[in-house]
């Protein structure tokens, strides 16, 4: 279904108890929350928990947590992380 499509497709606001499960990977247990929409194709989950991750970057690990995502270009996806301690940026792009 491309994205004009699922602009007609019938969202419902709900407030459901439900979970957040990785079948596989990193993320340890689930995530506890409700679903806040439901569509045919997607659903908006909300929690109260964050999701913890780190980002690999030049031998250097930075700690965060994922803040939003999204789709990208060329059906990649885009995830925002919010570091707890900054990049060295201007390390980073010389």
């Amino acid at each position: 279904m491309t994205e004009s499509e699922t602009q007609w497709v019938d969202h419902f606001d709900v407030q459901l108890p439900a979970s957040l499960h990785a079948p596989e990977g990193d993320l340890e247990g689930d995530l506890e929350g409700d679903l806040m929409t439901l569509s045919p194709g997607s659903v908006l989950f909300a929690s109260d928990a964050h999701l913890e991750v780190s980002v690999a970057l030049r031998g250097q690990s930075y700690r965060g947590r994922l803040v939003r995502a999204g789709a990208g270009a060329e059906g990649r996806m885009n995830y925002v992380v919010q570091l707890e301690m900054p990049l060295p940026v201007h390390d980073l792009i010389r």
